[in-house]
């Protein structure tokens, strides 16, 4: 019998409002394998938006986009990686 305890998400707040306080909070108690399968999910929306932009600007911003895309491909690797370990 497995007695190891399930790894859930901690409450944490994020986006903070004009007046300082955060106005969203990753919900306590989630499934680690939940919460990184949907952070892959969110992924892909912000890899189609970098890829696009990496296309559509000029050549003098052109390296810092390719930068955010490195970024963003980096972030999948290590959630993937994540994900099958959970």
């Amino acid at each position: 019998m497995d007695t190891t305890a399930p790894c859930l998400t901690q409450a944490i707040p994020f986006a903070r409002g004009i007046t300082g306080e955060p106005l969203f909070l990753v919900q306590a108690g989630i499934p680690i394998s939940a919460a990184l399968t949907q952070a892959s999910l969110l992924l892909d929306g912000l890899e189609a938006v970098v890829n696009e932009a990496a296309e559509s600007v000029n050549d003098e911003s052109r390296p810092l986009v390719r930068l955010a895309v490195h970024h963003v491909e980096m972030i999948r690797a290590l959630v993937e990686s994540a994900i099958k370990a959970a």
